[in-house]
C-alpha cells in the first residue's frame, strides 16, 4: 500500500484502488439493515382551550371555586361528547385563566 489512506467506517481505502470498487463498496454498505430505529414522539392534535373570557366571567360572578369550576366544566364537556384528553382542564388552568381574564 502506498500513498494516501482514508478511513471509511471499518474500511481502509488507498490510492491504488479503483474508484469504481470504492463506490461499489459504499453502495453495498448502504443496504445493510441495522438494529437502529428512530422513533419520534407523536405530537398529535392540539388540545382545546375552553377557558374563554365569558366562561371565566360567569364563574367569577357565581363565586365558584377553581376546583368546583373544574368539576362543572368536566361534566359539561363529557355531556357534550368531548373527552377530557382533548382539553386543557385542571384547577390550575382554571385559576391561571381567571387571573388573565
Amino acid at each position: 500500500m502506498s500513498g494516501i489512506a482514508a478511513n471509511y467506517g471499518n474500511y481502509l481505502f488507498d490510492d491504488d484502488e479503483d474508484i469504481d470498487e470504492i463506490l461499489k463498496y459504499i453502495e453495498d454498505d448502504e443496504g445493510v439493515d441495522s438494529d437502529f430505529e428512530l422513533v419520534l414522539p407523536s405530537l398529535g392534535a392540539k388540545k382545546l382551550k375552553i377557558m374563554i373570557p365569558d366562561i371565566t366571567a360567569i364563574l367569577d360572578r357565581a363565586k365558584v371555586s377553581d376546583r368546583m369550576a373544574t368539576r362543572v366544566l368536566a361534566v359539561a364537556l363529557m355531556t357534550a361528547g368531548i373527552t377530557l384528553d382533548d382539553v386543557h382542564l385542571s384547577h390550575e388552568t382554571v385559576r391561571r385563566n381567571r387571573q388573565v381574564h
